[in-house]
């Protein structure tokens, strides 16, 4: 009731040039700080510090986004409805400030290595593949994205799976209403077609 539900899972970072695990709620942010003696080593982070500090940024610079991942057989009951009865879900995750975030989203995205995102139970269905941004443009709404790199998908469902975990990453900003994907060169809907 005190700090409401959570909004991403733990993940690390540095607070005050020391590497904690972080964990944010809908009002509040939960730090580790494992070398503190016992009843300190879990702390409310500084928010209202940060905020007054992020003030100072340039405008434009955004420093959290969502990233798209996958809820088995949910068949839409957590978010939007995609093959295979899954659901893409928005789970939020800190970047370091940029002026950049469709860039900046996608490689969060593609930095996250492990099949389950922590112990949310999300799938990842990106996984196994290595993907960098060549190109992410937005102009008249549409986003075109260009992406490099090696994929490697775990079946017929997987193919929803990745173009959703991508195109709703890209579609979450509010001057984007249509994503433009290429994968080595070619459109991500013939990419996934012709696997």
């Amino acid at each position: 009731a005190l700090f409401g539900y959570p909004l991403t899972e733990v993940y690390q970072d540095t607070v005050e040039g020391q590497q904690v695990s972080v964990q944010w709620f809908e009002r509040a942010r939960f730090e580790w700080h494992p070398n503190n003696p016992n009843p300190y080593k879990v702390l409310l982070g500084r928010l209202g510090a940060e905020v007054l500090q992020g003030q100072q940024n340039p405008p434009g610079t955004v420093s959290m986004v969502n990233i798209y991942l996958i809820a088995l057989e949910d068949n839409g009951k957590s978010g939007k409805k995609i093959g295979c009865g899954d659901s893409v879900i928005p789970v939020q995750a800190q970047i370091e400030p940029t002026t950049a975030p469709l860039r900046a989203a996608l490689e969060k995205l593609f930095s996250i290595k492990s099949q389950f995102y922590g112990e949310s139970g999300l799938y990842n269905a990106l996984y196994q593949s290595n993907l960098h941004v060549d190109d992410a443009v937005v102009a008249n709404g549409t986003a075109t994205v260009h992406l490099s790199g090696s994929t490697a998908l775990g079946g017929v469902c997987d193919d929803p799976r990745f173009g959703a975990q991508i195109t709703e990453t890209i579609l979450q900003f509010p001057t984007v209403n249509n994503a433009v994907v290429f994968i080595n060169g070619q459109r991500l809907e013939d990419f996934l077609s012709g696997r």
